[in-house]
């Protein structure tokens, strides 16, 4: 048996989780129909990390964000800082989806989510940092969820 290179079973896993997600929601509407090509990984075609954030601000609109698809998006950006890993151009991102007003929140019962007590951005990207280098990307690419409130679009 060929052992795949830890970023092939990376990314079969990842998109594992993303299947499993579009069958059960709404998911990136906003992304046209042919964006499904062989760039497709993680929901997002490689685009501009201007159209990514728009992307994540239409999906906003729709349901809340996982980290998983604000790593796809930071991934596929087309100007993506090479020396940067993937955790590092995830974190950039969650910054500028910040400053766009999204905040870090809980999901809570019944469809609704619960803001995190501390929006300050260092705090947010320090707390997602750590678990990310403790756990792994797989392990909690669906604990961290984002909201844009309606008062903040």
């Amino acid at each position: 048996m060929v052992k795949l290179p830890a970023e092939a079973e990376l990314v079969i896993a990842m998109n594992q989780k993303v299947e499993a997600l579009q069958s059960t929601s709404i998911f990136l509407a906003s992304i046209p129909s042919d964006a499904c090509t062989t760039n497709y990984i993680g929901g997002f075609p490689v685009a501009s990390l201007k159209q990514h954030i728009e992307w994540l601000i239409a999906e906003a609109e729709h349901d809340y964000v996982s980290l998983s698809l604000i790593i796809g998006a930071a991934n596929k950006a087309d100007e993506a800082d090479p020396n940067l890993n993937q955790m590092q151009r995830t974190l950039a991102l969650i910054g500028k989806l910040l400053d766009h007003g999204f905040q870090a929140v809980d999901l809570a019962d019944h469809g609704k989510c619960v803001p995190w007590p501390n929006q300050d951005r260092a705090s947010i990207l320090r707390r997602i940092e750590e678990a990310w280098r403790r756990s792994g990307e797989l392990e909690i690419a669906f604990d961290f969820w984002f909201d844009l409130p309606k008062s903040r679009r």
